[in-house]
């Protein structure tokens, strides 16, 4: 398995409504503070995946997918068909974490140099 992130870059996807269910429910602006398209130079090869800084109910950032199923189904491509469920899983949210660590880096200012290579953990 080879996995390099190439390039992350800052891009202007859409908003979104997101709701609020607690003692009134209401619809607002999700909290984002940032959206990045982060390429990726794989073996198999897969497409650019889009993640996202928002900002959670404390103020502090975190990171998530834009797109879920995207990202989902592109990690599960990378993923060797010979290791059980549980290897799987567990490769699936290595590579998951490196990815999104590593545009978390870019946005907080820590990484800017590419490519950036995965390091296997199975």
């Amino acid at each position: 398995m080879s996995i390099e992130i190439t390039s992350v870059e800052e891009v202007d996807l859409p908003n979104y409504m997101e709701t609020i269910i607690g003692v009134e429910t209401y619809e607002r602006e999700a909290p984002l503070l940032a959206k990045f398209k982060v390429s990726v130079r794989s073996v198999p090869q897969i497409g650019d995946l889009f993640f996202e800084v928002r900002r959670q109910g404390n103020g502090s950032p975190s990171i998530d997918e834009y797109y879920e199923d995207q990202v989902f189904d592109e990690v599960q491509k990378l993923i060797p068909s010979d290791l059980n469920s549980k290897q799987r899983t567990k490769c699936s949210n290595d590579i998951l974490s490196f990815l999104q660590m590593e545009t978390f880096k870019y946005w907080s200012g820590d990484n800017n140099k590419f490519p950036v290579a995965y390091s296997e953990r199975i």
